[in-house]
């Protein structure tokens, strides 16, 4: 008698397992997905081909891909005068006037650190923003890198730069926790 349960209930378990997976409406799903995948694939093509009109590049939905904190920013080599042009969220001119404007920040604290630790809570956070901005910057160059809009030269002045703003927003960092005796 228990076998018999067992196996009456092994077999509704399977019943409902399969029954669990059988759809009826996928072909128009299936056309759905086949459509979004064909419009994002012309929006690839748009971008490839260098069209930097946001207007040829279009969303699923058919809206048109927009960000207006974008900005264009010029690539070029040494010993070359043709630019590429290439979008990033900050410019390597806007991380750089971050940069030192969170350096006379931190020094201006760092000169009368208060017993309040507000200002450099404050200043924390600042030069996390700016670090996030940095690293934001750094992953976009590098998808140019790998999508072949950029050379490997031009990543490396990039990089460099990049390296040298981290470096001094580090050093300021350093000398604001020193200042106000946290050392973080």
């Amino acid at each position: 008698m228990k076998k018999t349960i067992l196996i009456i209930s092994a077999l509704l378990a399977l019943s409902l397992l399969f029954a669990g997976c059988y759809r009826t409406n996928t072909d128009d799903e299936t056309a759905k997905l086949q459509q979004q995948i064909s419009e994002l694939q012309s929006q690839l093509d748009a971008m490839q081909n260098g069209s930097t009109n946001p207007a040829d590049a279009t969303e699923p939905s058919g809206n048109t891909a927009q960000s207006p904190t974008e900005n264009t920013t010029a690539a070029t080599t040494k010993g070359t005068t043709a630019a590429q042009a290439i979008k990033t969220t900050n410019s390597l001119q806007e991380l750089t006037d971050m940069v030192t404007a969170y350096e006379k920040s931190a020094s201006d604290a760092a000169k009368n650190p208060s017993n309040s630790f507000d200002k450099f809570f404050t200043l924390k956070q600042q030069n996390d923003k700016i670090e996030r901005a940095i690293d934001i910057h750094e992953n976009e160059i590098e998808s140019y890198v790998y999508s072949g809009a950029l050379s490997r030269a031009e990543y490396n002045q990039r990089e460099r730069a990049l390296d040298e703003l981290e470096n001094r927003l580090d050093k300021a960092e350093d000398s604001l926790e020193y200042a106000f005796g946290i050392y973080d």
